[in-house]
């Protein structure tokens, strides 16, 4: 596993899929900006992990952990960066957090089955 890698591709993954998920969303109005901005942060959160595994940066279990903290750390950054929509740089840091908790999931250690 690579830490700075995990941290950094979830980012940006997820910043790259946001963005383009608003531009296209932004064709059905500020709504569809949102919609479109969460549902591009997302599709990049589950490309990203599978990027990851197809690498050998995450193994099963700790793929699927990744996936469901980063989608946990998303919905921490969505309502940020709405809030903040008029500086162009607090979005962009937001999706740190989908890193970092990316980063959370892949450290969590796997339980024993009994």
């Amino acid at each position: 596993m690579r830490p700075i890698g995990i941290v950094l591709g979830g980012w940006i993954f997820t910043a790259v899929g946001a963005i383009l998920g608003s531009v296209a969303g932004n064709l059905f109005g500020p709504r569809g900006l949102f919609a479109g901005a969460i549902a591009g942060g997302m599709a990049g959160i589950a490309l990203v992990t599978e990027v990851f595994r197809r690498l050998g940066w995450l193994t099963p279990p700790h793929d699927h952990r990744a996936r469901f903290m980063g989608l946990i750390g998303f919905c921490l950054a969505a309502p940020l960066a709405r809030m903040t929509l008029d500086t162009p740089l607090t979005p962009i840091l937001a999706a740190g957090f989908v890193g970092l908790a990316m980063l959370i999931g892949a450290r969590w250690p796997a339980r024993q089955r009994s």
